[in-house]
C-alpha cells in the first residue's frame, strides 16, 4: 500500500459581492477526519480554507501532488464551495453542449472544469490512483433556499479566466493507455447543489450523504456503489439534485475500490439495487428495453443478486418487478430483506420479452456441449433470458432473431432463417470451451439486436434533438438518407488509393422542448459490437449542439480484415437516445464478435459485461440513479452504409 495524499478545499467566506456559505468548512473537517481514520493517521493532508483557497493555491497544490505521487499511491481532491458558469468561447463551444463552461469558484476567481480535469489527469498519469469529489453547483461538468442554500454564484465582475500555467491545456486528451481520475459530483452540470441545516450546523447535502455511505459500506466498495447509495440519500433530502459519476463506463475507474483501498475483483455488474424514496429500485427500466408499466405488463421480469468482491456470496436472491419506469424498475425482494445501507449488484435473470431462438441441426461431439452451454449461460450458472433452444428448425417469425446452428462434426455454421450466414466462416466446435465461446457470442448478438430494435413509445422528445451528419469539409451541407432510410457514404479515390469518408456528426437541440435533454449516440456495427463513444452521454441545452467525439472528425473506415477494394462495404446503425435524465450506458458496450481475432473498428469500448449479465438495457453515461423527472424517452436509429465504389 502506497502513500495517501489529500488536497481538501473549502470556502465559506467569499469576498463581496459574492454570497458566503455556511457548511463548506464543516464538510472539509468531516472529510479530513474520514481520511485520517481510513489511513490510521498516515495520510498527507493539505487543507485550503476561505482566503487561502485561491486559483494559484489549488492549481499549485495539484501540481505538487503530480511531483510527489507515483504508482501505488492514492491522491484525493475534495472541493466544497460555490460553482459558477460562463458563456463558452472558442474550442469549448465544441465540448460544452450547454453553451456554458463550468468552473469552481475559488476565493479569487474561477478554475474552469477542463483545467481542473487536466490537472487531475496529470496526477493520474504518474500511475497514482486519483479521485475527486466536488460539492458545488454544476459539478458534473467540472470534471449548494430556509433550510437549503444553493452553492452557486454568478461570475464576479472583476473575475477573469486564467490559464493555470504551463503544462495544462484546455480539454487535452490523454494518450491511449494513460490513466484518468474518477469524479464524484454533487449534481448534474445543469443543476444546483444544496447545503442543509443539521442539528450540529450546516452541511452540504451531498457531503453528508456520501460520508454516511462511506461509513456504512465495506472498505472494498466501489465509487459506483457509493455514489448509488449517496444519490438515494441526496434525493430523499433535497429536490432536483442528482449526483453524477465520471467516467461511467463499466470496468473503468468508477469500479475500483474507494480511495484504492482494495483491488477490484471479478466482473462489474452494470445494474445496482438500492433503497430509494419510492422503495427498492434497480437502475434499469423501459429505456433499457423492459416493458413499461405495472402488474401483468411486467409479470415475469426478475433480477437476481450477484456476489460482491470481498463479501460472502449471496445465493442468487430474487427480486420481482412491480413497476417499470423509463429509467428504473421498482422491485420487491422475493422472500428476503436487503440491507438498506448497502447497494447490491444485480443482473436481469428473467425477462418477459422474446428471446433469440437457437435450433441445432446435424450431429457431432459439440452438440451436447452446445446444449449444455446454453443451459448454463445465465446468472448463477442457469439459462439466460436472451437465448433459448427450440426443436423447430424454422419457428414462426418473431421480434427476436432465430439462429440455425448446423454442425458438421468439427465445427458449426450459424445461419439465418433464409440460410444466409450470420458470420462469414464456420466456428470450431469440438468441446465445452468452444461451445461456451459460441453461446457467449450468440447472447451478445441477441443483446445487439435488442439494442438496435429499441422502439420508444411516442414521446415529446421525438423531435427535440436532431441527428445531423455532414462531410467534414462541408459542415453546412447535411447528408440525407435515401428512400430506404439508409445514409450511403462512399469512399473516395485519390492518388494514394481509396480514402474513407470523414464526417461531422452532431446533435442539435431544436428547442421543441424548453429544457436541457440528456443525449447519447450509440454506434452498432455489423459485427455485433456497440459503443457509445461517439457521444457517451451529456445534457444538450435548447438551441445548442453536442458534437460527436468532442468536435473531432468521425472516420467511417472499413474494419480491419476488410480490404478497401471496389465492392467492399460495412454498415453501422447509429441510435440516438434522448431523455430528460441520464440513462445507464454501461450495458451498451458490446465488444464486436470477432471469431479467431480481436480486431476492432475505430470506436473501441470497454469489454462487455459477462454474457450472463442480462439483456439490452438503456439507462446513465453519467450515472444518475433516479427516475425520470418528466417521464418518457425517445430513440431513433439511422442506418449508415459505407462502401468502396
Amino acid at each position: 500500500m502506497g502513500e495517501t495524499y489529500a488536497l481538501l478545499v473549502g470556502i465559506d467566506a467569499y469576498p463581496e459581492p459574492l454570497r458566503s456559505l455556511r457548511g463548506c468548512l464543516a464538510d472539509v473537517a468531516a472529510v479530513g477526519a474520514m481520511v485520517r481514520a481510513r489511513t490510521g493517521g498516515a495520510a498527507h493532508l493539505t487543507e485550503l480554507a476561505d482566503e487561502k483557497a485561491t486559483v494559484d493555491a489549488v492549481t499549485g497544490g495539484l501540481r505538487l501532488l503530480a511531483e510527489r505521487a507515483g504508482p501505488g499511491d492514492t491522491v484525493f481532491f475534495w472541493y466544497s464551495g460555490h460553482g459558477t458558469t460562463f458563456d463558452a468561447e472558442g474550442p469549448a463551444l465544441l465540448t460544452e453542449p450547454s453553451g456554458r463552461s463550468q468552473a469552481l469558484a475559488c476565493h479569487d476567481g474561477p478554475l474552469l472544469d477542463r483545467q481542473l480535469g487536466a490537472l487531475l489527469d496529470a496526477v493520474a498519469a504518474t500511475g497514482a490512483h486519483v479521485a475527486a469529489c466536488l460539492d458545488c453547483c454544476h459539478s458534473a461538468g467540472a470534471t449548494r433556499e430556509g433550510t437549503a442554500t444553493v452553492r452557486w454564484t454568478p461570475p464576479a465582475p472583476h473575475w477573469r479566466v486564467r490559464t493555470p500555467g504551463p503544462g495544462v491545456r484546455d480539454a487535452a486528451p490523454l494518450p491511449e493507455g494513460r490513466r484518468r481520475h474518477v469524479l464524484l459530483a454533487a449534481c448534474q452540470n445543469h443543476q444546483t447543489a444544496k447545503e442543509i441545516a443539521l442539528g450540529t450546523g450546516h452541511r452540504g447535502a451531498f457531503s453528508v450523504s456520501l460520508l454516511d455511505a462511506v461509513a456504512a459500506a465495506p472498505a472494498w466498495s466501489t465509487y459506483r456503489e457509493l455514489l448509488a447509495a449517496a444519490g438515494a440519500r441526496v434525493e430523499r433530502t433535497v429536490h432536483d439534485q442528482h449526483p453524477a459519476l465520471y467516467p461511467a463506463e463499466l470496468d473503468g475507474p468508477a469500479d475500483t475500490a474507494f480511495l484504492g483501498e482494495a483491488p477490484r475483483r471479478g466482473a462489474t455488474a452494470p445494474f445496482l439495487l438500492r433503497r430509494a424514496e419510492a422503495g427498492w429500485e434497480v437502475d434499469c427500466g423501459a429505456g433499457h428495453g423492459l416493458p413499461q408499466g405495472s402488474g401483468a405488463t411486467v409479470a415475469g421480469t426478475e433480477f437476481t443478486t450477484l456476489p460482491r468482491p470481498g463479501a460472502a456470496p449471496l445465493p442468487g436472491l430474487r427480486l420481482t418487478a412491480r413497476a417499470v419506469q423509463p429509467a428504473r424498475t421498482l422491485v420487491e425482494p422475493a422472500g428476503w430483506v436487503p440491507d438498506p445501507a448497502t447497494v447490491h449488484p444485480v443482473a436481469l435473470s428473467a425477462l418477459a420479452l422474446p428471446a433469440a431462438t437457437l435450433s441445432l441441426e446435424g450431429s457431432g461431439p459439440g452438440r451436447e456441449a452446445l446444449e449444455q452451454a446454453v443451459l448454463r449461460s445465465g446468472p448463477g450458472g442457469g439459462p439466460t433470458p436472451l437465448l433459448r433452444l427450440t426443436h423447430e428448425t424454422a419457428p414462426p417469425a418473431g421480434p427476436g432473431p432465430h439462429v440455425r446452428a448446423v454442425l458438421d462434426g468439427t465445427g458449426v455454421r450459424l445461419l439465418r432463417r433464409d440460410g444466409s450466414p450470420f458470420l462469414g466462416a464456420p466456428l470450431p466446435l469440438t468441446g465445452p470451451r468452444e461451445a461456451a465461446a459460441v453461446v457467449a457470442g450468440l447472447v451478445g448478438m441477441a443483446r445487439w439486436h435488442g439494442i438496435r430494435d429499441l422502439a420508444a413509445p411516442p414521446s415529446p422528445y421525438d423531435a427535440a434533438v436532431r441527428l445531423e451528419i455532414a462531410l467534414w469539409d462541408e459542415p453546412d451541407r447535411l447528408l440525407r438518407p435515401d428512400r430506404t432510410g439508409t445514409l450511403v457514404v462512399p469512399y473516395t479515390w485519390g492518388p494514394g488509393g481509396p480514402r474513407p469518408p470523414v464526417l461531422s456528426v452532431r446533435l442539435r437541440h431544436t428547442g421543441a422542448v424548453h429544457a436541457p435533454l440528456w443525449c447519447a449516440l450509440l454506434d452498432l456495427n455489423d459485427r455485433y459490437g456497440c459503443s457509445p463513444a461517439l457521444f457517451p452521454g451529456d445534457h444538450v441545452h435548447p438551441g445548442r449542439t453536442g458534437h460527436a467525439l468532442g468536435g473531432q472528425a468521425v472516420v467511417f473506415s472499413l474494419p480491419p480484415g476488410r480490404t478497401p477494394r471496389s465492392g467492399a462495404s460495412a454498415t453501422d446503425w447509429l441510435t440516438l437516445l434522448v431523455a430528460p435524465r441520464e440513462l445507464n450506458t454501461a450495458p451498451f458496450h458490446l465488444t464486436p464478435w470477432e471469431p479467431g481475432g480481436r480486431a476492432t473498428r475505430d470506436l473501441p469500448g470497454p469489454p462487455a459485461g459477462p454474457a450472463d449479465d442480462g439483456v439490452l438495457r438503456l439507462d446513465p453515461a453519467h450515472r444518475d440513479l433516479g427516475g425520470a423527472a418528466l417521464g418518457g424517452w425517445s430513440s431513433r436509429t439511422l442506418r449508415l452504409h459505407t462502401y468502396v465504389p
